[in-house]
């Protein structure tokens, strides 16, 4: 069993400048603009004071593939859940109690990404992240490549430099990337400051990472994603819009701002990417106050008019206000070929994922697919 670890993150004072000019207002309160209807085929078993999530692909069969969530169970702890393909958590046991995954015994995760291929001492694995405002660290952890569950810690917490107790409470997202050059990064989110870490592990050390850069955004940051092609950071910005910034240690440290009109109602409350191979993608933006997600071209980052949003279906009631979005190319089912995970929000907490077909997206929007796309290999 491989080590895992948490790491204590840094905030400084002195913050490097990212700024761009915004083109138009997307974040006015006015009538929300049209959005394609969307009937969500599945959706997850309920929650309590859901968060975020972010898909992992299963190596070998697509329909084992996870959904890895934050959230709460009814005693108010949180920590990380994970559910199948399916919409199942596969941490309930035979009673129906939730058995949250806590990492260090602190959890307070407010968000969570992977990293594929990452190097770890006895092999290329994937890294979970998770940006843990209850004691402002970073937790690195492991997801289990054939169980499709994370890893419980075998090891110490990473010392690197303290986070001031009071910017603890700032921590609101994270994100990774694997660069071309085999690098691996984590993007962690406090207030407008973006730390940068550079993340490794040493022999039978535990995960570990160095800050290698501070970005500073215009507004206070709520989700972000990197698209590997493009190598670009993709921030969430609430009323501010998108800020995008170069994804490398050494790219510049400014920033562009996108505020399409009437794209993001309500502000941009998260975003997540479709990937290809070397057609570029798509980047979807979720709409703070009407259950809406933007599809921006990956690419030009042009907003052509393309929003949705989920509708009454089976049972299945829509989402009315979005919170997080994350997307995966794999045909985890025939009624998911390709599946969009919406944090669903309709009672100002998040209840539970809907579960949306990217193959409906195409036909209704005439999107890229592509379900063969594999990020372990894949550049």
């Amino acid at each position: 069993m491989r080590a895992t670890s948490t790491f204590v993150l840094l905030l400084s004072s002195a913050c490097l400048l990212a700024c761009g000019d915004g083109d138009g207002t997307g974040g006015d309160m006015g009538l929300p603009p049209t959005a394609a209807g969307v009937p969500p085929p599945a959706e997850t078993t309920p929650a309590r004071g859901l968060l975020r999530g972010v898909w992992w692909r299963h190596p070998f069969a697509a329909n084992q593939s996870r959904l890895i969530s934050v959230e709460e169970n009814s005693r108010g702890e949180r920590g990380y859940n994970v559910y199948d393909a399916e919409g199942q958590s596969i941490r309930v046991d035979s009673e129906g109690n939730l058995s949250l995954f806590t990492g260090n015994g602190v959890a307070g995760p407010v968000d969570v990404d992977v990293i594929y291929n990452f190097a770890f001492a006895d092999g290329p694995g994937t890294l979970v992240l998770g940006a843990d405002a209850a004691d402002g660290t970073l937790d690195l952890l492991e997801m289990e490549e054939v169980e499709g569950d994370i890893r419980f810690p075998t090891g110490t917490i990473g010392d690197v430099p303290g986070l001031p107790v009071d910017a603890a409470n700032e921590l609101t997202g994270v994100c990774g990337y694997r660069s071309p050059e085999g690098n691996f990064y984590g993007f962690v989110l406090a207030g407008t400051q973006i730390l940068q870490y550079d993340l490794f592990q040493e022999r039978a050390e535990n995960p570990s990472g160095t800050l290698v850069r501070e970005l500073e955004t215009v507004a206070p940051a709520l989700g972000c994603v990197v698209d590997e092609q493009f190598r670009r950071l993709h921030v969430a910005l609430g009323a501010a819009g998108i800020e995008t910034f170069e994804a490398d240690a050494t790219g510049s440290t400014a920033g562009v701002v996108r505020n399409p009109r009437n794209a993001f109602f309500g502000g941009a409350a998260d975003v997540g990417y479709y990937q290809t191979r070397s057609r570029g993608g798509h980047l979807l933006v979720a709409s703070q106050e009407d259950g809406a997600v933007a599809i921006l071209d990956g690419q030009t980052l042009n907003f052509e008019g393309d929003r949705f949003a989920t509708v009454p279906s089976g049972g299945i009631p829509a989402a009315t206000r979005t919170i997080g979005v994350s997307v995966i190319n794999a045909e985890i089912s025939v009624e998911l070929p390709g599946a969009v995970a919406l944090v669903d929000a309709t009672s100002g907490i998040g209840t539970n994922f809907k579960l949306t077909s990217w193959g409906e997206l195409v036909g209704t929007f005439g999107l890229l697919e592509e379900q063969s796309y594999d990020p372990r290999i894949e550049r």
